[in-house]
């Protein structure tokens, strides 16, 4: 059964990553006009090479049978916002998900960043799908924005929720490159 696509990431329209590498536990992307890291939770892989197929610059998954539907999957992309309204784009989200899925669920969702300001729901339809979306703002004046969603076909366990908010909460935007 095909995954249904988060909104926020199909709109969010960066190229593709260009480099990767890894340092220590981090991940660095790269891509044209920014670069970020995030840390890989113990028993999850990041993946780069697909990450453009699901609308991102970067996935996590504990096995492969994600990139077909069968398993969890953690998605990451910086996009950029003029407005940099968090907030509004998840109401945004929320409001397309009551359009096109009449029994959607909305759940608060803690997540947090040391350093930057997160809003997060989980939206849910039983027996189809579990998204958990978080919008990250870097700060003041910073026109990027992270979207991460977390997407599985029933609840997720506490592990992956815990994967999820580790990845969440150790994004780090570097200054642009000139």
């Amino acid at each position: 059964m095909p995954r249904p696509a988060i909104a926020a990431l199909v709109l969010l329209t960066l190229a593709a990553p260009t480099s990767a590498e890894r340092q220590a536990d981090r991940v660095i992307v790269r891509g044209d006009g920014f670069t970020f890291s995030v840390k890989e939770p113990p028993a999850w892989r990041a993946d780069l090479g697909h990450a453009s197929r699901f609308g991102a610059h970067v996935l996590f998954y504990q096995t492969k049978h994600a990139l077909r539907g069968g398993a969890t999957l953690i998605m990451v992309r910086l996009g950029t916002n003029a407005a940099n309204d968090a907030a509004q784009d998840l109401q945004s989200d929320i409001d397309d998900y009551r359009k096109r899925f009449g029994g959607v669920a909305f759940r608060d969702l803690e997540v947090s960043h040391p350093e930057y300001r997160c809003v997060a729901k989980e939206f849910a339809v039983e027996s189809l799908f579990h998204e958990y979306l978080t919008y990250v703002s870097p700060g003041r004046g910073r026109t990027e924005r992270f979207a991460a969603a977390l997407n599985t076909e029933a609840a997720a366990s506490p592990e992956e929720l815990e994967a999820y908010r580790a990845i969440v909460g150790s994004l780090v935007l570097f200054a642009a490159e000139p």
